[in-house]
């Protein structure tokens, strides 16, 4: 073996395991009893929290994705900016003609943004599985995320998907969610 491939793959070796420790112990916490995304009390004198502009993408009738601008709360770290542009996202879309991408319910655990993937879990705010759905809907559902996350947050470049802490093979039994997904540029509606 060359020095040169040991080095790559000594490196390669170091990444993963950097990416596999931030994502044990920040996962591995307990979460906040206030819930995630939620903002600190505030104190007497505080600024208001910094507002910023979020992309986020819904499917649409003709099978596709579109953006939806949003205003948002709470910028900061890249974590905090995934929760918010995620939770947004959940909370389906405010302009006419898009549909919401995830049913009711649905709510964000954690985020963590190490190396380029951010690292995101869903859950029910009950408990339970991951929304049942067909494989079109599947794939937009990943694919809003996704794209949501990666035009919102430029630190993050990839997307991987949680469910109550755990990385499932797949969400809905359709498609694979076992790797860092990427956005589908396939899947974006032509701008009007």
């Amino acid at each position: 073996m060359s020095r040169r491939l040991a080095a790559l793959l000594i490196g390669a070796a170091a990444g993963v395991l950097v990416v596999a420790a931030a994502y044990f112990l920040f996962f591995s916490r307990p979460a906040p009893e206030a819930g995630p995304g939620a903002a600190a009390p505030a104190r007497p004198g505080a600024e208001a929290p910094e507002r910023w502009t979020a992309e986020l993408f819904f499917p649409t009738s003709a099978g596709l994705l579109a953006p939806e601008r949003r205003e948002l709360a709470g910028a900061g770290e890249a974590a905090r900016a995934v929760e918010a542009a995620v939770s947004a996202l959940l909370a389906g879309p405010e302009a006419p003609g898009l549909l919401p991408a995830f049913p009711p319910g649905l709510e964000v655990r954690r985020a963590l943004v190490v190396e380029g993937i951010a690292f995101v879990d869903l859950g029910r705010s009950g408990g339970g599985p991951p929304p049942a759905s067909g494989s079109e809907e599947e794939l937009l559902r990943l694919q809003a995320l996704v794209h949501t996350v990666t035009a919102s947050v430029p630190e993050a470049r990839q997307v991987v998907l949680l469910w109550d802490g755990e990385q499932r093979p797949s969400l809905s039994g359709h498609l694979d969610t076992g790797s860092p997904l990427l956005p589908d540029p396939r899947l974006l509606a032509p701008a009007p």
